[in-house]
């Protein structure tokens, strides 16, 4: 009796660990699965609205642009505004309480692509995204200051400093004369220069790989980091950083 007790106790316990893994297995699909519906809890059709400004941009000022998805394509130009338009992609109780907000403060510009008014920061809301694609025109001699997640950004003809971040969006910079501090967490910086450009390179990665069709005067070339300069020689500091993303620099 005493055995058969044991016995069946092992057996027990031997049914248990074998479900061990198909139970921690389903616990996590349940985990995921409810984190997915939270995060996308809005149900409602998609609705597209589309914002045309034009922004009065102090003398050598700073634009500061705050996304989540979509876009940022900015030009640089001879105008003295900043030209603005954006196409907005969300459920309509999004697109009536989560807005584009511009602000001005001494020489900054901010653009916040999602401005929460008080009554959805009350309800504590768990899709608090509006998807927005953003066509920039500026003055060339802005500075810009982009905080993006996982928008791709494409910069053209700015003169003044770039501060360009985001998590998953690609970077591209095309004729920059003024210092670029660009950073990104899993996608792919490219850069296009003339080919006597001049500028100190940086390039510090975990994972990612460097590749230039323009000689480079390598100061220091380690696993996970790249110093050089342009062909041109030193001058603006070009900073670059990711985890796993590349970086190429190409002549144009």
């Amino acid at each position: 009796m005493r055995i058969s007790s044991v016995c069946r106790t092992v057996v027990a316990m031997m049914v248990a660990v074998a479900l061990m893994p198909a139970v921690a297995s389903a616990q996590k699909r349940s985990t995921a699965k409810s984190w997915t519906d939270s995060w996308d809890d809005d149900r409602s059709p998609k609705e597209t609205e589309r914002v045309d400004k034009t922004i009065p941009m102090p003398a050598n000022g700073t634009l500061r642009l705050k996304n989540f998805s979509g876009d940022i394509h900015i030009v640089g130009t001879s105008g003295h505004d900043i030209v603005l338009k954006a196409t907005r992609r969300a459920g309509r109780e999004q697109l009536d309480h989560i807005k584009l907000d511009v602000a001005t403060s001494g020489s900054t510009v901010t653009i916040n692509a999602n401005k929460q008014d008080a009554e959805w920061e009350r309800g504590r809301h768990n899709n608090n995204v509006v998807e927005t694609s953003f066509e920039l025109q500026v003055p060339a001699s802005a500075s810009l200051d982009i905080d993006a997640f996982s928008s791709d950004l494409t910069i053209e003809g700015i003169d003044g400093d770039q501060a360009l971040k985001t998590f998953s969006g690609d970077i591209r910079v095309r004729d920059p004369k003024g210092p670029i501090d660009a950073e990104t967490f899993s996608a792919d910086i490219v850069v296009m220069v003339e080919p006597n450009a001049k500028g100190s390179v940086s390039f510090n990665t975990f994972s990612g790989d460097f590749d230039s069709s323009i000689a480079i005067s390598s100061t220091s070339n380690r696993k996970r980091s790249v110093e050089g300069a342009l062909p041109g020689g030193a001058g603006r500091r070009m900073k670059f950083k990711t985890f796993s993303g590349d970086l190429q620099i190409k002549s144009r």
